[in-house]
């Protein structure tokens, strides 16, 4: 599975907040034991120091922990070789 998920937002409690939702939800399937083998989200958010930027840190941290491979949206050809491995 392949999800896009933008963490751009304005405000890092918005940041933490929609990727927060992501992270449950992979929890939750794999405890229903609903979730692919593969997961990996394409993400773009802020870079940087500062409480966006240690927040888009804290939910990619958060992804890969729960065992999803996390890729910049821009590394078009990464998530293409993902694609073609996981079908």
């Amino acid at each position: 599975a392949i999800k896009p998920l933008h963490l751009g937002h304005n405000q890092a409690t918005k940041i933490i907040e929609h990727g927060g939702q992501w992270l449950l939800r992979i929890n939750q399937l794999r405890k229903r034991k609903k979730l692919p083998d593969s997961v990996l989200f394409a993400v773009e958010g802020p870079q940087g120091d500062g409480p966006k930027g240690n927040a888009y840190r804290e939910i990619v941290e958060g992804l890969q922990d729960a065992g999803a491979i996390v890729l910049p949206y821009a590394d078009k050809d990464s998530i293409l070789a993902f694609a073609v491995a996981n079908s």
